[in-house]
């Protein structure tokens, strides 16, 4: 979990998540894709694990592929600099995604 977590942190923070988004080249100049993700909190308990993220607003995807990622990291599939690399526009959008399975708006506050 520990790993986890330690992927997960890399995305706090106001970043242009382009390349963690579901968004095709051409979008991009339609969609605001700089983001502030306020906080992200882990949590275990009754051996259901949860991933809470704080954020005004989120991309197509947006979090599907944050969670792919950082799933992918703490697996040893990929490492945290390819991370930071893909997220500061350094190199193309990674492969992974998570299953949309488990996947909840909880709450919405305006």
């Amino acid at each position: 979990m520990f790993k986890l977590k330690e992927a997960l942190n890399i995305f706090i923070g106001t970043h242009d998540f382009y390349n963690f988004s579901g968004l095709k080249i051409e979008e991009k100049q339609l969609i605001e894709t700089k983001r502030t993700i306020n906080s992200i909190e882990t949590n275990l308990e009754k051996n259901i694990f949860t991933i809470t993220f704080k954020a005004k607003g989120f991309i197509r995807y947006q979090i599907r592929m944050i969670v792919g990622a950082s799933i992918a990291y703490s697996l040893d599939k990929t490492n945290v600099q390819k991370i930071d690399n893909v997220l500061n526009g350094k190199e193309e959008k990674m492969p992974f995604i998570a299953n949309p399975e488990g996947l909840i708006l909880k709450k919405i506050d305006y």
